[in-house]
C-alpha cells in the first residue's frame, strides 16, 4: 500500500463537505470519523474500532472493509471498486449499509463473511461487465454468507457469479440467471428464479387419462360437499 492513516483514540475528524483521496493508503479509525457531506476515496483497507458516521457522503475502497459496532452508515454510500492493485475486496463482520455498491471493470472477487449478515437499507449494486464477472463468495466454502436487502430498497445486479449466499430479505436478481448475465454457482437461497417449461402429456398417454379422472373426482367431490353443507344449513 501507499501508506498508513490513523485516527487515534480520542481524536475526531469531520469532513463536512471536504474530500480526502487516500492514495491507496490503509486507514485505521480508533477515534471518531464523520464523513458528513464529504468523500473519502482511494482507500486500500479500512479498519474501524472507533466510531464512524457516514452522513450523506461517500466512502470508497478497494481492499478490506472491517467495521465495528461504531459503524453507522446513516444515508451514506460505501463502494468497493477496482484499484490499488487488489483483485479481491472483502467485508469482515456484520454491518448495516444504506447504499452498498460493488463494481468491477476488470473482474474481481467479493468475499463476504460466512454465517454473517450484511443488511442494506436503500440500494444494493453488484456489477461486473461482459467477460469480467464479479465473483461473490463466502469466506468459508459451503457455509453461506447472507445479504438482507430491505424489501423497499432498489437493486442493480449484472454480470455476477454467485455461490454460498443466502438472500434473507428481498429476492435478489428475480429471474433466470441469464436474464442478469449471471451465473448460479450453487448453495443459493433467495437468488434468481428458475422457470420450468410446462410438461405436455399426449392424449394417448395413459397418464393423461389418470390425471383427468383424478381432476374429475376432485371437482365432483367438492360439489358434493358444497351441496351437503347447503342442505345442512337449510
Amino acid at each position: 500500500t501507499a501508506g498508513y492513516i490513523q485516527i487515534g483514540a480520542g481524536a475526531q475528524v469531520q469532513l463536512n463537505g471536504g474530500m480526502i483521496q487516500a492514495g491507496c493508503a490503509d486507514m485505521v479509525v480508533d477515534g471518531q470519523l464523520d464523513i458528513g457531506e464529504g468523500t473519502l476515496t482511494s482507500l486500500a483497507d479500512l479498519t474501524l474500532s472507533g466510531d464512524f458516521t457516514g452522513g450523506n457522503g461517500l466512502l470508497s475502497l478497494s481492499g478490506q472493509f472491517q467495521g465495528g459496532s461504531g459503524f453507522q452508515s446513516q444515508t451514506g454510500t460505501v463502494t468497493l471498486v477496482d484499484g490499488c492493485g487488489f483483485d479481491e475486496s472483502s467485508i469482515v463482520g456484520s454491518h448495516t449499509f444504506h447504499n452498498l455498491d460493488v463494481v468491477t471493470q476488470n473482474g474481481r472477487l467479493l468475499t463476504l463473511p460466512a454465517l454473517a449478515q450484511q443488511r442494506i437499507e436503500n440500494h444494493l449494486g453488484l456489477a461486473g461487465r461482459p467477460g469480467n464477472f464479479l465473483l461473490v463468495r463466502s469466506s468459508q466454502q459451503g457455509s453461506a454468507a447472507e445479504l438482507d436487502l430491505n424489501p423497499a430498497a432498489t437493486q442493480t445486479i449484472s454480470w455476477v457469479d454467485v455461490a454460498d449466499n443466502w438472500a434473507t430479505g428481498q429476492q435478489l436478481a428475480p429471474g433466470a440467471p441469464e436474464d442478469f448475465n449471471s451465473v448460479d454457482s450453487g448453495n443459493l437461497r433467495g437468488w434468481f428464479v428458475v422457470f420450468l417449461d410446462p410438461v405436455a402429456v399426449p392424449l394417448g398417454n395413459p397418464l393423461f387419462w389418470v390425471l383427468l379422472i383424478i381432476a374429475f373426482w376432485m371437482v365432483a367431490g367438492r360439489r358434493l360437499i358444497s351441496r351437503s353443507q347447503a342442505f345442512a344449513r337449510d
